[in-house]
């Protein structure tokens, strides 16, 4: 990154609240535009297309204007940088949601198909998978490990630059929707966890594209073709229905995502990120 460009906790407070305005903003412009489509009998499916291809691009042009034009910061020297994919991050991505789903098919349970139509469930498939996977992953990404990453690292330091918009970006997951004491503390700890993982990758590879193809496949392993929890999902075809009750092993009212078993496979390539870092600094 370039360590010239010097900002205030003002600028950097105001960018990060300016980039998750673009976000939330952008994210009803694509649906709204999406579901408009829907209404003069485009297919749902190409709708939903439609707003996962204007999701990151109107994150992007809100994020080139805000951060860009008014305060002055280059987005470059925020790692935007040229689409760019290293092997170990292409690794990491399939290995983080493989284990965790491998390791939850060896528990009992059962497969449940959503009671829905034939074209409906193409719907189904299409969204999750291109709005809510790769789309989602790409646009928070952008926010959380470009913009106010980037603007704390300038502002203070790497290490308060990688922790604390990882502590935000699992602080704001709990706005997903009504959760247990018990919930909000397994999300606020698993959404931290993940943020340093993805963090971790921004910062060695010095781009976001790495982390945003890990957070995509990560989130695809639990939305549109496949679910699992412990009870059929609406938003995949497919659902393995988890016998479990424990809280540490279904993740609690969010879902596995912020269970035992996921929290420990983001702290194994943490290590093994630390270790790929460490391993570039000698050589």
């Amino acid at each position: 990154m370039d360590g010239n460009i010097k900002v205030t906790w003002k600028t950097t407070l105001l960018g990060s609240f300016l980039a998750i305005i673009s976000l939330i903003v952008s994210q009803l412009l694509s649906q709204g535009i999406g579901e408009l489509f829907a209404m003069v009998k485009i297919p749902q499916y190409i709708a939903a297309v439609i707003s996962a291809i204007l999701y990151p691009l109107f994150t992007f042009l809100s994020l080139k204007i805000s951060i860009e034009k008014l305060l002055n910061i280059p987005l470059n020297t925020l790692r935007f940088k040229r689409f760019q994919l290293n092997i170990a991050g292409i690794i990491i991505a399939i290995l983080l949601p493989a284990l965790v789903v491998i390791s939850y098919l060896f528990m009992q349970g059962e497969w449940a198909e959503s009671d829905i139509s034939p074209a409906d469930k193409i719907t189904v498939a299409v969204t999750g998978i291109c709005y809510y996977s790769i789309a989602a992953g790409i646009v928070e990404e952008m926010v959380f490990r470009g913009v106010i990453m980037g603007l704390l690292e300038k502002w203070k330091n790497t290490k308060i630059a990688m922790l604390v918009p990882s502590v935000l970006f699992g602080l704001i997951h709990i706005l997903n929707g009504a959760l247990s004491p018990m919930s909000l503390i397994q999300l606020a700890a698993a959404g931290t966890v993940v943020g340093i993982l993805f963090s971790l990758i921004a910062y060695h590879y010095d781009n976001f594209w790495n982390n945003a193809l890990v957070h995509a496949l990560w989130n695809a392993s639990t939305i549109g073709i496949m679910h699992i929890g412990t009870e059929p999902y609406e938003h995949s075809v497919y659902t393995y229905v988890l016998k479990s009750e424990s809280m540490m092993i279904t993740g609690g009212d969010f879902g596995i995502e912020a269970s035992v078993i996921s929290i420990i496979a983001y702290l194994l390539f943490i290590g093994i990120m630390i270790f790929l870092m460490k391993r570039s600094k000698t050589n």
